[in-house]
């Protein structure tokens, strides 16, 4: 496998047109000129607010995850706690408001496991992942006013299968992989 760093050369862009139909969604049309010289005048990037996700383990060693109607897909989900980053407020920060707004857990210390991109081809978004443990005694939930949220508890020993059975989406996928890959012995 051929491995130089000049091997691979980014698009240069001519051009960007904004046709963001809405304040939660932004779209744009780039012009685009490729290594070879190629011209591309009407590749679309869309743009969504970075989002966090938390994957919380009680003390009791079960997995909260939540149960919500998500209108893009149409279908009721099963996740981790999630949610975008609000203007001016850091991923950590925004991670804690979502797990005790979704679940009603409160946690002081929160794990980072890093940030991924999604549909990097059309889309510059990512997805920072924090690791919450030894939550116990959730208070009360502040759902947006856009939300029904229900809360599911599955024992660790059973999110294998659970995760398995389960149509979960891609970013719920992500987190337990790299928990599990990061932090194992937890998972035993």
């Amino acid at each position: 496998m051929k491995n130089s760093k000049d091997s691979i050369k980014k698009w240069k862009i001519l051009e960007i047109e904004d046709l963001s139909p809405s304040k939660w969604l932004s779209v744009f049309r780039h012009t685009v000129k490729l290594p070879n010289g190629k011209v591309i005048d009407d590749f679309y990037v869309y743009q969504s607010s970075d989002a966090v996700m938390v994957l919380p383990i009680t003390k009791d060693k079960n997995v909260v995850f939540v149960r919500q109607y998500k209108h893009g897909s149409g279908e009721i989900t099963i996740e981790l706690p999630a949610g975008m980053i609000e203007p001016n407020v850091s991923p950590t920060e925004q991670a804690r408001n979502e797990l005790q707004e979704e679940t009603g857990y409160v946690v002081d210390k929160l794990i980072d496991l890093g940030k991924v991109g999604r549909a990097t081809t059309k889309e510059k978004f990512k997805h920072y992942y924090y690791l919450a443990t030894g939550l116990e005694n959730p208070g009360s939930t502040n759902f947006d006013e856009h939300e029904q949220i229900e809360t599911i508890e599955i024992p660790l020993v059973e999110l294998d299968e659970f995760a398995l059975n389960n149509n979960l989406p891609a970013e719920t996928y992500a987190l337990l992989y790299i928990a599990k890959t990061k932090y194992p012995d937890l998972f035993r």
